[in-house]
């Protein structure tokens, strides 16, 4: 009786030593993670909070979001501080591939940036089509009372901001503006925080739509006031960091990632989301009608994403 007790317990030491082995492996098992960078406007519109945990429970992983501006988070993928980069700066964006930075853009929305400000307009810019006139009325008009207010952070959002004031008259400089006038005001902040300011200072601001329906019903008072500039197409890309420069990253799990967005389904849940009754960003991913070619995805980018598309089987999500 004696020896089979003892059986019995070594046993039971075994089996309660396998199930904690097993349950350690579990909870000791990597769950795998992506490093996205992406901007303080797609962030702040909540896409990012759709798509994310949408992803996540799909496959299993752990998406850290980092949000900043375009520059800021172009420098993360330089350094090797992100997987994956979401930015909207055409020009900074090729610039960041040709220096050996990253692969594979994938240019597959867009929303336009609007000039915001108090519907007082004491600028009187309401109704303006063309985006550097109602840069110059401010310039005329604005004073430290209803100042404009720049996000000042090297975001794409800042950087299409200095390249109106580049060509607005009378001064045709951004550094003649930021330097020499009273109503320019810096925020050094993201969008949403911005658009806070604007609001406390009563004053204007460009800001991407998407961002400005997030935040309208916090900002009684304010408005669009001019919109319509075709310079003022804001097209938003993903951008694969180099895996080869920076062997740490997960660059698997980051085209799954843009595979999911690109699919069928990632687009229309792309297209279906709205705040205050408003679509805040058109998917133009695989589209070449003339009102998509602001999404210039090179027909090498457009070859490699959708096989991508074809080999996670993105194909047949619901």
């Amino acid at each position: 009786m004696e020896k089979k007790l003892k059986t019995v317990i070594i046993i039971g030491i075994i089996g309660a030593g396998v199930a904690v082995g097993i349950t350690a492996g579990i909870l000791l098992s990597p769950v795998p993670v992506l490093r996205l960078s992406t901007t303080t406007s797609v962030n702040d519109s909540g896409l990012m909070d759709v798509l994310i945990p949408d992803f996540e429970a799909r496959f299993g992983c752990d998406i850290r979001l980092s949000s900043k501006g375009t520059g800021a988070a172009i420098a993360d993928g330089s350094n090797g501080d992100a997987d994956l980069i979401l930015v909207h700066s055409y020009p900074a964006e090729l610039a960041w591939i040709a220096a050996g930075n990253g692969s594979h853009r994938a240019c597959f929305m867009y929303n336009d940036f609007i000039l915001v400000g108090p519907t007082s307009d004491p600028a009187g810019v309401f109704g303006l089509t063309n985006v550097t006139q109602a840069f110059t009325y401010m310039h005329d008009n604005l004073t430290a009372t209803n100042p404009f207010v720049s996000r000042n952070d090297s975001s794409g959002t800042h950087s299409k901001e200095k390249s109106i004031w580049n060509k607005a008259p009378p001064h045709k400089s951004y550094s003649a503006i930021i330097t020499g006038h009273p109503f320019y005001l810096c925020a050094n902040s993201g969008m949403g925080a911005t658009l806070t300011m604007t609001w406390e200072k009563d004053g204007y601001t460009l800001t991407d739509r998407g961002t400005w329906y997030a935040y309208e019903d916090a900002m009684p008072g304010h408005a669009i006031l001019s919109e319509g500039d075709a310079d003022l197409i804001n097209p938003y890309s993903f951008l694969l960091v180099n895996a080869t420069k920076h062997p740490n990253t997960n660059q698997a799990l980051a085209e799954k990632f843009v595979a999911f967005c690109l699919s069928a389904y990632g687009l229309n849940e792309i297209a279906t989301y709205i705040k205050n009754g408003h679509q805040l960003f058109t998917p133009c991913w695989n589209n070449t009608a003339p009102q998509y070619l602001v999404c210039n995805s090179t027909q090498v980018d457009l070859d490699f994403w959708n096989a991508k598309v074809k080999e996670f089987g993105m194909f047949s999500l619901s």
